[in-house]
């Protein structure tokens, strides 16, 4: 089917798109009022280890940056969310802590990156700071050696601090998407609708039913009821017509000729 016949489908029947785009739009108005705004709480770390020249700084470098991935898991740990819970009542679980937190990694570089999502501002910026403690806290315990030493250190170069704003719902972004979607789905559905539209509506597709050819088509006259072409007594006269062969046109009120009258 070639796209000049689907755009005939879609102009034919354009309710449907118009009724999916309400639908689509109402749906995405009721799921984004009734959503609980979130906000993110975030803080970033720098690893680092002590190093006596560039040798060991590039083989230093090498060793944190594989180290970083093992902090990430180390950040969303339980021994870590039960650190957090103990040190101040934020009214959380351990499990409902780690499901708060996520951390990410940027590649190349020693950066790591904790934040934690809640529908509570306070109580982000509150659990991703006692986070960023316990997890320094955490690291140098784990880190330290029988000796004392500790090869890793842990600092903190940003936050930790907290959107101002929710990052979701989004408004905007969720009407928009609503609406494609929506409009999709209705030109998807007019298409179908007109696809299984077997009548025929025009010449061509006569043509192309019936494999033969068109000897002659009778336009349709919209204007008809309320304007006909045959007025009077002969537009509401019922059996069938006569006219006289030497009578005026057939039809009018004078075209039939009758036995016995006067001409």
């Amino acid at each position: 089917m070639d796209l000049l016949r689907q755009l005939r489908h879609v102009r034919r029947h354009w309710w449907v798109p118009l009724v999916t785009v309400m639908v689509a739009l109402g749906v995405s108005a009721f799921l984004t009022v009734r959503a609980q705004p979130r906000y993110v709480a975030s803080v970033t770390f720098f690893v680092t280890t002590p190093n006596s020249g560039i040798s060991d700084a590039y083989q230093g470098g090498l060793f944190l940056q594989q180290r970083v991935k093992s902090y990430a898991d180390l950040l969303s740990s339980d021994r870590l969310a039960q650190s957090v819970v103990a040190e101040t009542p934020v009214g959380l679980t351990a499990d409902e802590v780690q499901r708060r937190v996520s951390t990410s990694t940027e590649a190349g570089t020693v950066l790591l990156r904790a934040t934690v999502t809640d529908t509570d501002q306070t109580r982000a910026l509150r659990v991703t700071e006692i986070l960023a403690n316990k997890f320094v806290d955490l690291v140098q315990k784990v880190e330290t050696t029988p000796e004392g030493k500790t090869p890793i250190k842990i600092e903190i170069v940003s936050g930790p601090r907290v959107t101002a704003n929710p990052v979701s719902p989004q408004p905007v972004r969720n009407l928009t998407l609503g609406g494609l979607v929506g409009l999709l789905l209705g030109i998807g559905m007019a298409i179908l609708r007109g696809i299984a539209d077997v009548r025929l509506r025009d010449a061509a597709g006569l043509q192309r039913a019936t494999g033969s050819p068109l000897l002659g088509e009778i336009p349709y006259e919209g204007s008809a009821r309320s304007a006909p072409l045959i007025v009077g007594d002969a537009a509401t006269r019922r059996g069938p017509r006569r006219c006289a062969s030497s009578g005026p046109t057939c039809g009018s009120s004078t075209s039939t000729n009758r036995p016995g009258s006067s001409p």
